[in-house]
């Protein structure tokens, strides 16, 4: 009888710390669960991210476009300071005759 309660208060002891440690990584996970980024937070800096990716995406659509715009009204006065001299060469050979 006493060895019977012997084992029984073994096994009593080892399940309790069985489920002390069971309770132990309950624990742990409810903590790293808490830690975790929910769904709402995710979504809204994704968006605030995404807006910003687009802002800075018209930006740089607009700063290119002003630079070609830019370069391009370089072409036209390169081109017509020559066509320009031309003309004016030509109107004073002809005006000399």
């Amino acid at each position: 009888m006493a060895a019977s309660e012997k084992a029984i208060i073994k096994a009593e002891t080892a399940t309790e710390r069985r489920f002390d440690g069971v309770n132990e990584f309950r624990q742990t996970l409810t903590d790293q669960a808490a830690q975790f980024l929910t769904r709402d937070v995710f979504d809204v800096e994704m968006k605030t991210l995404r807006e910003r990716q687009q802002e800075m995406t018209n930006q740089l659509s607009t700063s290119a476009g002003k630079g070609a715009g830019l370069h391009m009204g370089w072409l036209i006065l390169a081109a017509a300071v020559p066509m320009i001299a031309s003309v004016i060469a030509v109107v004073l050979a002809l005006s000399r005759t």
